[in-house]
């Protein structure tokens, strides 16, 4: 048995303990482990129905391969979002229902946008799936690999010709990020999108949608609009604080949530801890904030 498939053993199931080793050995070793990990999205995408509860594999394999930059990873994990019905929550849980997957496309981008388009039109996609698939363009756009104006444009076809008017998720998901990146040429379409009922009006109203353009464009596009999209240049960082890790290894942070020796619930990533509440929703901790903006 070589080095690599030690390796490949301590990512595939999960042990309670995050993996460091194995991690300084894959980057220790980029050139040899990266088919290795593009492999492991493979096996997933071909062979999902027969995997174990505790297999993790996929999600170490997504955040390294972030971290390297590596475009051939881009096409496996848009695989991974078609998959059908609930097998994208069930795979990727909490990772899908955060900022991660998009902040995984723009690292991984390939250069073209068309796969993801495909994602977001895809009606018989799994709803949160197509909503990361929206969030990844919106991450494009804050690291600079997408113009605004490019998405403003993706978005006037979506309201006119790439979605079916009928009330769904992907509607309400649609204004809403309209209105994040202040669209103002499209207001005409976000309140007939309104009117036509397409849209969650507990999520996304008239009201809302003028407050947005009232606020103007530089309030609304101001920092912190962009600031959960970035590209992804630790995967032990973004990865550790993880429920499902015992928070036990070489590395101490200032953060108590990082603190040495905690143990923290073992529940694995695709075991979400969060009710499972609309991105655009209210945040279940009573804040009054969205979902999104708060303990996602």
């Amino acid at each position: 048995m070589t080095v690599m498939d030690d390796v490949l053993h301590d990512l595939e199931q999960f042990h309670g303990c995050f993996p460091y080793e194995a991690f300084e050995s894959i980057r220790a070793d980029r050139l040899e482990s990266t088919p290795i990990l593009l492999s492991i999205l493979q096996h997933v995408h071909k062979h999902y129905l027969s995997l174990s509860d505790d297999y993790i594999a996929h999600l170490f394999a997504m955040f390294l391969l972030a971290e390297f930059r590596e475009p051939q990873a881009f096409l496996p994990v848009i695989n991974l979002l078609h998959l059908p019905g609930r097998w994208p929550e069930r795979l990727l849980g909490d990772v899908l229902l955060s900022y991660d997957t998009a902040n995984v496309l723009a690292s991984t981008y390939s250069g073209s946008p068309e796969h993801i388009c495909d994602l977001i039109e895809n009606q018989f996609a799994n709803p949160y799936a197509r909503s990361a698939g929206l969030e990844a363009m919106i991450a494009l756009v804050a690291t600079k690999q997408l113009s605004r104006m490019e998405l403003m444009e993706y978005l006037s076809y979506l309201f006119d010709h790439g979605l079916p008017r009928q009330r769904s998720f992907i509607w309400t998901e649609l204004v809403g990020v309209a209105c994040d990146i202040y669209a103002e040429p499209l207001y005409d379409e976000m309140m007939k999108a309104c009117r036509e009922q397409l849209v969650d009006e507990a999520l996304i109203n008239p009201d809302y949608i003028n407050n947005v353009m009232k606020a103007g464009e530089a309030s609304t596009l101001k920092e912190s609009v962009f600031r959960p999209y970035y590209l992804i240049k630790d995967a032990v960082t973004e990865m550790r604080g993880w429920h499902c890790f015992n928070h036990v290894g070489p590395v101490a942070t200032n953060d108590a949530f990082f603190e040495l020796g905690e143990a923290k619930t073992a529940v694995l990533p695709h075991q979400s801890l969060h009710p499972r509440i609309e991105t655009t929703g209210f945040c279940y901790c009573g804040s009054g904030l969205l979902f999104k903006d708060c303990c996602w």
